[in-house]
């Protein structure tokens, strides 16, 4: 009986610790920028989508493990809120920095049907780069960087 309950306590103490790590980014998001939980996680995938759509596969599920199981759940939450649609992705690889809009272009318009002033993207983005930091995840921080610098 001891056992049982040492072995469940040790799971929960697991599923605990799992969900304070999968919210942190968001925490970190409302509380220094002052947005609401949707806002934070709807504006991280849509970050996150137009990552993906600029870098490999392979350097966005560097960045994808960064984040942990939430990337899936960002983006999600991005086409869930309407700002976002993965069905029509309206960001496409650049093949051109001039022509480009880059980042603020790209996602300005998704940012504004959240609520948000497209000046919040860059904030997102370092607050991502340093919870990315925070975590130990030098290679995703670099892919995500280099994104804002485009």
């Amino acid at each position: 009986m001891k056992k049982t309950i040492t072995m469940l306590l040790i799971v929960f103490a697991m599923i605990s610790t799992k969900q304070a790590n999968a919210n942190l980014l968001i925490d970190m998001l409302v509380s220094k920028l002052g947005v609401s939980e949707q806002q934070a996680n709807a504006g991280t995938g849509i970050l996150l989508n137009y990552l993906q759509s600029q870098v490999s596969e392979d350097e966005f599920s560097t960045v994808s493990d960064g984040v942990e199981d939430g990337a899936d759940s960002y983006m999600r939450a991005a086409e869930e809120s309407g700002a976002y649609k993965s069905s029509v992705s309206s960001f496409g690889k650049s093949t051109s920095s001039i022509n480009a809009p880059g980042l603020l272009g790209n996602t300005s318009e998704a940012f504004k049907k959240l609520g948000m002033k497209s000046d919040l993207i860059p904030q997102f983005g370092d607050i991502i780069i340093s919870y990315l930091k925070e975590k130990g995840k030098e290679q995703a921080m670099n892919i995500f960087a280099s994104m804002l610098e485009n």
